[in-house]
């Protein structure tokens, strides 16, 4: 059963709506063409055509639900998302920051971001969860030396995997 159907608010999970007229239908069947907008589509989710009678509520007897099968790859997913990281530099006295910001041209990035702080065979390594496309790292006080700073998202059904790589300084 289509959720929220019958309630107004139920048509918020429609992606797509076409009103077939008696006269379209011959011995039973009809064809018709539903466009949806890729920006409506969310590879996560799953996808369903519903038939049923005009100005009825759903019942088993005279509506149908037929899984809808979606070229994800013909349509462009997985996107690409760009990144932007900012470092509060970590210094032998104080601790740093790396904040991390995904935007993409569909919903926010979501998922695990691996950040690596390394040095030599030094290495500290977190996985903050992207909430609203953003995640922070505290970084710890750190030795001076040149260290490197790898920022790494994993590969899911809406972006790519994205990789940032940096080198700093860290002096005083």
């Amino acid at each position: 059963m289509p959720p929220g159907l019958g309630q107004a608010e139920g048509i918020a999970y429609f992606t797509a709506v076409d009103w077939v007229m008696q006269h379209q239908i011959t011995d039973g069947s009809f064809t018709t063409t539903l466009d949806v907008p890729r920006a409506k589509l969310d590879p996560r989710k799953k996808y369903a055509v519903y038939v049923w009678p005009g100005h009825t509520s759903w019942s088993a007897d005279t509506s149908t639900e037929t899984p809808v099968r979606i070229g994800w790859k013909a349509l462009g997913f997985p996107l690409k998302a760009k990144a932007a990281v900012k470092v509060k530099k970590p210094t032998p006295k104080r601790k740093g920051k790396v904040t991390i910001a995904l935007s993409g041209a569909h919903v926010k990035p979501f998922g695990k971001v691996t950040v690596v702080w390394a040095k030599g065979a030094k290495r500290k390594t977190w996985s903050p969860r992207l909430r609203n496309g953003k995640a922070a790292v505290v970084l710890p006080k750190t030795p001076k030396g040149k260290w490197k700073l790898t920022m790494r998202t994993a590969k899911n059904p809406v972006y790519k995997a994205v990789q940032v790589k940096r080198t700093v300084r860290v002096t005083r």
